[in-house]
């Protein structure tokens, strides 16, 4: 007797989720094996006799990298797996980006990175504060693993149909074109030491907020190879609320004002 269709088409959708879920698992334990495997030999060596002070800093030192890099594959892989999550924060875009540059301020510093927000101060989106500022964090420091010396960030900010959008270019490499299309797939990475799980912990977030982010090249202007990320988020009702209050009656009038900050 054969099977009802719905029970064949049912029993094919969970094997495509057994499968999908076999293949992400092997993909992290891949992940999670060569910082394990290099964290042990570490931690086995603090034990060795005699073993210098200086030598045991720079041991000790590596254990702490190794467990902080399997901390950050396995807090991406959760925040993954929940497909991100929203908020109800009122964040104004300009104390994120603010937010973002102090926490990777040390870095831009080493680099001696010229950054540059253009952006309109009242410029409001809802949503988890700290998650969006981990998305805005993972683009500038991808930027600045791929070019070190001479690196231009420039942000952008626009309001377009209710959409806030924030713009990032960098005068980079870019992005090879055969790449673009995986560069958001789970574990996809061409970095040595990279998860593969950055950018795509940023769109599952992105869209658990209702936006998107693409990598783009319309928007391009600080270079014609560097990589330009754009983000689209809904608006925030405050901005019509501080429209109306300042007495505009066009939203796109009152943010039509364009703030350069450095």
């Amino acid at each position: 007797m054969s099977q009802p269709a719905d029970t064949l088409q049912s029993g094919i959708q969970q094997q495509a989720r057994l499968s999908a879920m076999g293949e992400m698992m092997a993909k992290l334990a891949h992940q999670l094996r060569t910082p394990l495997s290099s964290t042990l030999l570490y931690a086995s060596n603090l034990t060795r006799p005699g073993l210098s002070e200086h030598r045991r800093k720079e041991f000790t030192r590596q254990v702490v990298d190794g467990l902080q890099h399997l901390d950050t594959i396995l807090n991406d892989m959760l925040v993954f797996s929940k497909g991100g999550q929203s908020g109800d924060d009122c964040i104004a875009v300009s104390d994120l980006l603010h937010e973002v540059k102090h926490t990777v301020n040390h870095q831009l510093q080493q680099a001696e990175v010229n950054w540059s927000v253009e952006i309109n101060e009242d410029c409001y989106i809802q949503g988890n504060h700290s998650m969006l500022a981990g998305v805005l964090v993972n683009l500038v420091t991808n930027a600045l693993n791929a070019r070190q010396e001479n690196l231009k960030l420039v942000w952008k900010v626009q309001i377009q149909d209710q959409l806030v959008q924030l713009i990032l270019q960098d005068n980079g490499p870019g992005i090879d074109g055969h790449l673009r299309g995986k560069i958001f797939e789970p574990f996809f990475t061409t970095r040595a030491n990279g998860t593969g799980l950055g950018l795509a912990v940023a769109k599952s977030v992105i869209q658990a907020h209702q936006g998107t982010i693409e990598l783009a090249t319309d928007y391009r202007q600080v270079s014609e190879t560097g990589a330009c990320f754009v983000i689209r988020l809904p608006a925030s009702l405050k901005n019509k609320l501080l429209a109306s209050q300042a007495g505009f009656t066009d939203e796109d009038e009152f943010l039509s004002a364009v703030k350069v900050c450095v």
